[in-house]
């Protein structure tokens, strides 16, 4: 909706904020701002019903009075955004500061031609009242526009002949390039290409010749069209009539979406299909879509076509953009939004002096790191993406600082060691990804951002100076936790607006206040605990109690549990919960069933210690546990586990170790040892791993025949009834595995 209604979302409320008394505007300043507040209001509703109907079925005086009102939109945030960056930052000024405060006020919003931002006001205001006025002048058109069924356009696109299409070589070359890089390293990886670009601009032309060109290489091929609001169940049952017309002529009219994307998906399983799916507007259609679209061994490749940047970045990294042929130097001067692709020769010197002060946000992927446009250019920039472009050879960020208006900075995997002390000066950035670089210790006083509400950087990079004064941080990945802030751990239960937290423990203290700390995070949804070696904590979250809508938990092998949480035995108080990653010391065969009951748990790595307290036991998964389970790593365990008919309806891998020693005592007159792998209806994979301290080479020989032949019943399993016939044998290892707890911890980690 952003792209119909543009920046109003943002821009009401900033309104808003700016007649709140403490800003003590001037009696007409504030009559001029109520009156455009009123306004834009009514502007945002009326973009709000044009947005809902496509570009081709509006009256061109709609379309052109929603692209000026879009402009008006970004042009005053920018003013506004430029008002309050200048005058206060994001902080209300103090009452120290109070009359120098108001002195500034006024200099800056006297609208008159002494003062630029003023002049900009003025400005603002005619256009807002000549497009209030071609709002009402177009009033029937605009109010009455809704969406007919009308001669969808692209059917022409679908059979036009490529002879015929004059400059369209390229762009199928680059696309098929696209699809086809790579080849030489992997022929076993889905390949999914999005086009997107605005209606109108040949997307739909592109991709059918890509398709009439390559679709004779494949199993079978498809091209269907979703548009905007589509009915999920004709969508589906068209594709499969595309698939197959005669198995699929008279589809049983009572299935509803899933079974159809089951028959989907059955139907291309261990093909190699070709795949157009043409105007996708957004991404749950695309996710449903996605699910009838197996990516299994055979490789198989997907073309999309959207007018949504957001969704072509969802659907997959690799995009082909259309542009119009009239594109310009005096259109690429208005552009609010910028995206460089490809390493152009012929441009690249062209940025360096370009100015772009109407540009919003820029996004430069590595194979144009030579486009880099210098910062300086930029005026009002809220958005720079520069993840995985190569920094470290002597591309300058000194002028970073001044984008004093970006909110969101990405130097993800850029070579960089360190920032620029001037990025302090950026006090309104709400995320900032400084992941997989080579800064050791953040040389930055980020109390300074106080906005921030993400917070991205690599586990071995120390941010020490101003962590606990972020009280807006919703996600911090990761918290370098070494002696010195793990003696300040009371600090973190300051920041209550944690969704996500991972932290990486470099040091063997453990401050008790721990728990404390992270009882008060009441909204965290993802809790990470990791240590870089170290001494083992034992006991320390016994106390700590999950709050009910935490999805993801991690405490892995440095913080194990006693026993299991009494928090687990609520299934409905972890309706979320969804993967498990844990270490307890001590379980029982009641406590797994407590973990089976948890209803949306779909991967679950345990580790125990069973070895050391001498416990047993075989335990039994038995049936109606676990429904949703996906994948499964029981460590530790003495005794595998066995699983009853009905248990684990879902699970597709399956990875444990056993001491090789109590062979003897589990397997059966055959040498094998059942362990109810047979009674796993959807198990594709298991690995297994020994432990073989204190065995005789016969014993070790024993366990693994007895390994040999669970092989052959998993694989037998698998083939007679999942995989229509293709085998997927027994995942063993190279060698023996010796059961020291490090290498438990090690796979556990690694497989968490």
């Amino acid at each position: 909706m952003e792209f119909a209604t543009g920046a109003f979302g943002t821009l009401l409320p900033k309104l808003a904020q700016l007649l709140e008394g403490e800003y003590k505007l001037q009696k007409n300043v504030r009559k001029n701002i109520e009156s455009l507040k009123k306004e834009l209001e009514y502007t945002h509703a009326a973009l709000r019903s044009v947005g809902e109907v496509p570009p081709e079925e509006l009256k061109e005086v709609v379309r052109l009075w929603a692209r000026d009102a879009r402009e008006l939109s970004y042009d005053m945030e920018d003013v506004v955004d430029t008002f309050l960056v200048h005058v206060e930052g994001p902080d209300p000024p103090s009452r120290r500061r109070y009359k120098r405060f108001v002195q500034k006020m006024k200099s800056i919003l006297a609208i008159g031609k002494r003062h630029h931002i003023g002049e900009q006001m003025e400005d603002i205001m005619k256009r807002a009242m000549d497009v209030a006025a071609r709002r009402d002048r177009y009033k029937d058109d605009i109010d009455n526009v809704s969406h007919v069924a009308t001669l969808d356009p692209r059917i022409t696109a679908l059979f036009t002949k490529a002879s015929k299409l004059v400059g369209i070589d390229e762009a199928m070359e680059e696309v098929i390039m696209k699809l086809t890089k790579g080849d030489d390293r992997s022929t076993q990886q889905q390949r999914i290409v999005s086009i997107v670009g605005f209606g109108g601009l040949g997307k739909t032309t592109l991709a059918k010749a890509v398709y009439d060109k390559l679709k004779m290489q494949f199993d079978c091929a498809v091209f269907v069209t979703v548009s905007r609001n589509p009915d999920m169940l004709k969508f589906l049952k068209k594709m499969l009539y595309e698939l197959d017309n005669q198995k699929y002529g008279n589809i049983d009219k009572s299935l509803d979406v899933y079974q159809l994307i089951n028959l989907a998906q059955k139907f291309l399983k261990n093909k190699r299909y070709f795949i157009i799916v043409d105007d996708i507007w957004d991404i749950p259609n695309w996710d449903i879509i996605k699910c009838a679209l197996p990516d299994d061994s055979s490789r198989c490749t997907i073309i999309t076509t959207t007018r949504n940047i957001t969704v072509a970045d969802h659907i997959g990294e690799n995009f082909v953009t259309v542009l119009s042929d009239t594109e310009n130097t005096s259109a690429l001067t208005k552009a609010r939004r910028l995206s460089l692709q490809n390493s152009d020769a012929d441009h690249a010197s062209t940025w360096g002096t370009r100015s772009m002060p109407q540009v919003r946000s820029v996004v430069v992927f590595s194979s144009a790191i030579n486009q880099i446009p210098a910062l300086q250019n930029f005026k009002v920039l809220r958005v720079l993406n520069l993840e995985d472009c190569d920094l470290s050879q002597g591309y300058s960020l000194k002028y970073l600082g001044s984008l004093l208006h970006l909110r969101y900075l990405n130097l993800n995997h850029t070579g960089i060691d360190q920032l620029p002390k001037e990025v302090e000066n950026l006090q309104f950035l709400e995320t900032l990804d400084i992941q997989y670089n080579c800064i050791s210790h953040l040389q930055l006083n980020i109390a300074q951002f106080k906005h921030l509400f993400c917070l991205l950087v690599d586990s071995k990079t120390k941010v020490s100076n101003g962590i606990w004064s972020l009280m807006s941080l919703e996600e911090l990945s990761w918290l370098h936790m070494d002696d010195e802030l793990m003696d300040h751990i009371e600090e973190l239960g300051l920041i209550t607006e944690l969704r996500v937290l991972r932290m990486m423990l470099h040091t063997d203290k453990w401050n008790n206040k721990m728990v404390e700390s992270l009882s008060k995070l009441r909204k965290i949804q993802i809790l990470c605990i990791s240590h870089d070696g170290g001494q083992r904590n034992f006991g320390g979250l016994d106390a700590w109690v999950a709050p009910g809508h935490l999805r993801h938990l991690y405490t892995g092998n440095g913080c194990w549990f006693s026993r299991l949480p009494a928090w687990l035995n609520n299934p409905s108080h972890l309706a979320d919960l969804c993967k498990l990653y844990i270490a307890v010391r001590e379980l029982q065969e009641k406590d797994l069933n407590v973990l089976g009951r948890l209803p949306a748990l779909t991967y679950l790595s345990l580790l125990v210690d069973h070895e050391s307290l001498g416990i047993r036991e075989r335990f039994v998964v038995g049936a109606g546990s676990f429904p949703c389970l996906v994948y499964c790593l029981l460590m530790g365990f003495i005794v595998p586990v066995v699983f009853q008919n009905g248990a684990a309806p879902r699970l597709t891998r399956f990875d444990f170790d056993f001491h090789v020693r109590e062979v003897r005592e589990i397997a059966g007159s055959d040498g094998g040892f059942d362990l109810g792998l047979q009674n796993l209806p959807s198990l594709q994979g298991v690995g297994v791993g020994f432990q073989s301290g204190g065995a005789s080479e016969e014993e070790v020989e024993e366990a693994k025949a007895a390994e040999s032949w669970t092989g052959r019943v998993v694989a037998g399993h698998v083939q007679g009834h999942h995989l229509g016939g293709s085998a997927v044998p027994l995942v063993l290892p190279q060698h023996v595995h010796h059961g020291t707890r490090d290498r438990q911890d090690r796979r556990h980690a690694a497989l968490a």
